[in-house]
């Protein structure tokens, strides 16, 4: 394996690390608002489905785009008028 590429599979683990610490964090602070209890309800909901759908990603896997091409085109069509 060249240098160039063991440099850019490290850089690559790197970013996982990251982007992995990160998620980790993320649920965690969710988790922590959720706790308080002032939260509403509909927002409690919504903040655990994101925990869920956050926990089930394996490290390093990339986001589905569900919903991304609609989403796209939604916004060009409003953008239009």
């Amino acid at each position: 394996m060249s240098q160039r590429a063991r440099r850019t599979r490290e850089e690559r683990v790197s970013e996982i690390r990251i982007a992995e610490s990160h998620r980790v964090r993320l649920i965690g602070d969710l988790a922590k608002l959720i706790g308080e209890g002032s939260v509403p309800e509909p927002m409690r909901t919504a903040g655990l489905s994101l925990i869920g759908y956050l926990a089930r990603r394996f490290p390093g896997e990339a986001p589905h785009e569900l919903g991304v091409p609609e989403a796209k085109c939604f916004v060009q069509k409003r953008r239009r008028g």
